[in-house]
């Protein structure tokens, strides 16, 4: 039953977890529903990425404190402005990179941008680079 609602709508909502990430987002990007991301520091996974984009632009980020009638105004308003269908566009374009598979679509999968984060933090250390952005660190340190 839970995967036959997410599958018939078209937002789903994306609590934070126990930990810093999500199953919900990535079962919400597979059944091709706009997550709404409530969490003031979950780690999106991907989004250095340069093809992915912006989450903002295939999910509605709220802060973890957003009441039931914040959402609830936020969605109507995107179905309203037309914003739904762009960010709708946008996820049915990415979800096949939030996809385990085994190489069935053009879009490598989910597993091959694991690797591919990876590689890009090991070499960040190796520069000397600060793994996380400013606003990264800050966020982990005084929100998270």
């Amino acid at each position: 039953e839970y995967v036959q609602r997410m599958l018939s709508s078209k937002f789903c909502l994306v609590p934070e977890g126990d930990v810093s990430t999500s199953l919900r987002l990535f079962e919400a990007l597979v059944a091709e529903c706009v997550p709404v991301i409530t969490s003031d520091c979950m780690d999106l996974p991907f989004k250095h990425i340069g093809f992915i984009g912006t989450y903002s632009s295939f999910a509605v980020q709220l802060l973890q404190k957003a009441n039931g009638t914040l959402i609830m105004d936020t969605v109507d308003r995107l179905l309203k402005s037309g914003g739904y269908a762009c960010m709708f566009a946008k996820l049915q374009e990415v979800w096949p990179y939030f996809a385990l598979h085994n190489g069935s679509l053009p879009q490598p999968s989910a597993a091959d941008l694991i690797m591919h984060e990876v590689y890009a933090a090991v070499e960040r250390m190796r520069s000397g680079a600060p793994l996380f952005s400013a606003s990264e660190a800050y966020a982990r340190t005084h929100v998270c």
